[in-house]
């Protein structure tokens, strides 16, 4: 018998980390996964053909320092929700249905907070049951980011971007702020330490995206903002004249206009 094991991650091809032990892979990255193992199980009965078992798992790993806007656990009846906290209170009471779960900040009987949830599965190759509890994070702010023009905005002067690390990490936890042009911005518990109020200058003429991205790569919000070349002396100087000219035309014209009139 051979097994084959393939897995895909948020939908895409992922990679498999095989720990020491034979035929055993860890995941430790946070997303939703989908595990197929496909069994190619052969006889020594001449009479009996190779069959092929395939079995399909699918798990979420998620970030307890990582805000959501919504999180769910879909209808499943090898699962039976047993305790959900609410900044440590019960509102288990709350469930509608004990084999599905669902928050979300509109939601008037969860809403945004830090999340306990107990869980007792049943474990179908062990036919026995295992309890495993773990936290979510459930919020919707926009993190603040600060800008010395209007977003969507264009300027020949220098462009400031300014943000808070320590509110931010409050706001939706571990993040970046990505820069056109400039390195990752990382926000997380180490480096959100100090509440102070930090800026990011943009100097090239260019145009610029400022992003605010889940840890995973989620974007949360997007802006642009442009900084343009400033006139040269040559384009000052045609202007002025081609607006003297404009000038001169148009009185031209009015005294033209008067003179034929007054014939």
């Amino acid at each position: 018998r051979t097994v084959d094991v393939t897995a895909k991650k948020d939908g895409k091809e992922y990679t498999l980390v095989n720990s020491d032990s034979y035929n055993t892979y860890l995941f430790e990255e946070q997303g939703y996964y989908t595990v197929t193992m496909t069994a190619n199980v052969t006889s020594d009965i001449s009479d009996i053909q190779q069959s092929t078992i395939v079995t399909v798992y699918n798990f979420a790993i998620i970030n307890a320092n990582q805000a959501l806007r919504s999180f769910n656990i879909p209808l499943n009846p090898d699962f039976t929700i047993t305790k959900v906290l609410r900044e440590n209170v019960n509102i288990t009471y709350k469930l509608e249905n004990n084999k599905e779960l669902w928050i979300s900040c509109g939601d008037e009987n969860t809403g945004s907070g830090v999340y306990t949830v107990t869980i007792l599965a049943y474990v179908s190759a062990t036919k026995s049951y295992r309890e495993f509890t773990f936290k979510v994070w459930i919020n919707d702010e926009v993190p603040v980011i600060l800008c010395s023009i209007d977003f969507g905005k264009s300027t020949t002067k220098q462009i400031q971007i300014s943000f808070n690390r320590n509110l931010i990490y409050q706001q939706i936890g571990d993040s970046i702020i990505r820069i056109t042009g400039m390195d990752d911005i990382i926000i997380n518990e180490e480096t959100s330490i100090e509440n102070i109020r930090e800026s990011v200058n943009l100097v090239d003429n260019r145009a610029y995206t400022i992003q605010v991205l889940t840890a995973d790569g989620k974007v949360i919000s997007s802006y642009k903002v442009t900084k343009k070349e400033p006139l040269n002396t040559i384009s000052i100087i045609i202007i002025v004249i081609s607006s003297l000219v404009a000038i001169g035309l148009i009185i031209t014209f009015v005294v033209l206009r008067k003179h034929i009139k007054y014939r």
